[in-house]
């Protein structure tokens, strides 16, 4: 499987912006990594007040761990789910498949390619590997963007093992 990390210029110049002026804040990066070392899968959500840091802690995450899936709502445009779903699952499959990836017409209905593609990804994983994504400014959804009822960006309700989504709201 293609670990290299495989961002469009968009991702790359903000997480550029991000860690320009960086200060390490070691005791969160260590509650993350407790938290990947614990769990055997999940969600981890980031929460704080504007300006204090959340997207550029994780920005360098992503930084230190060139493995890593990164997405931003911030970026115009990309703050609704059917963008999300097609960009994450496009870095997802080209993971895979290490091409240009072909997604089926119905991808932004709902999350059942983002996790066929998941579990796919997991089954792959050795026992040292995790795949991890990072979401940052889920705060700026586009509420009209997806039904009421549905999860943030369509994100699935269960993760299959060694699968972590980092979110920044």
């Amino acid at each position: 499987m293609n670990t290299s990390l495989q961002l469009n210029s968009q991702f790359q110049k903000i997480i550029r912006e991000k860690t320009e002026n960086y200060v390490d804040r070691p005791l969160i990066s260590t509650i993350i990594n407790n938290f990947l070392q614990k769990h055997n899968h999940g969600y981890f959500t980031l929460i704080g007040s504007p300006g204090s840091g959340k997207s550029a802690i994780l920005a360098n995450y992503t930084i230190q761990n060139p493995q890593t899936v990164y997405y931003s709502a911030e970026v115009e445009g990309k703050n609704r789910a059917d963008e999300f779903l097609i960009t994450l699952c496009t870095q997802l499959t080209q993971k895979i498949d290490n091409q240009n990836p072909v997604l089926p017409d119905n991808v932004t209905e709902g999350s059942w390619y983002l996790s066929l593609l998941l579990q796919k990804i997991s089954d792959n994983l050795t026992a040292e590997e995790k795949l991890i994504i990072v979401v940052d400014g889920c705060d700026n959804l586009d509420p009209q963007s997806q039904p009421r009822d549905s999860n943030i960006f369509y994100l699935p309700r269960y993760l299959p093992k060694q699968v972590y989504f980092l979110l920044i709201g």
